[in-house]
């Protein structure tokens, strides 16, 4: 169930942000609200470490503007 969300709020965040970004950002951004549900724990450890630093960097370096 999780893997069908991650394309669906992918898509509300990327339309959101007048889609500013990249697909991949948005996909990883989705991924952090699924954090430890089974198709989470399913992927490859590069894989979660691979979203897990894209969500980090776009936090600490990401606009904090909101129009």
């Amino acid at each position: 169930m999780a893997a069908h969300y991650v394309g669906t709020i992918a898509g509300m965040l990327k339309e959101f942000d007048n889609s500013q970004n990249t697909n991949s950002l948005y996909t990883d951004l989705a991924w952090e609200g699924l954090q430890n549900t089974v198709t989470w724990n399913n992927l490859s450890n590069s894989e979660k470490d691979r979203i897990i630093n894209t969500v980090k960097n776009y936090k600490s370096t990401g606009t904090k503007k909101c129009n």
